[in-house]
């Protein structure tokens, strides 16, 4: 039977074009949140974080908003290495 491994995400919007995230594994850091280039109003995207977490093998699950930022779960198969 499949196994998973979870992690939550919580990202926050501080001043404008700044941001910032911390995990379930207590790691943080910050990150700059880019507009959507032509979009009628204002969008931000935090799509380059997104990848990365990609990259390493995560799949978003759920998100939903969490205050004033969003809380985002992850999945990805258990590592079968203890």
């Amino acid at each position: 039977m499949q196994q998973w491994e979870y992690l939550e995400v919580y990202l926050f919007q501080g001043e404008p074009g700044q941001g910032s995230w911390m995990d379930s594994t207590g790691r943080q850091g910050s990150m700059v949140v880019v507009d959507v280039p032509g979009a009628k109003y204002r969008w931000n995207t935090s799509a380059a974080a997104l990848n990365d977490l990609g990259a390493q093998g995560w799949e978003l699950v759920a998100a939903m908003p969490a205050g004033a930022g969003h809380r985002l779960i992850f999945k990805r198969p258990a590592s079968t290495t203890p």
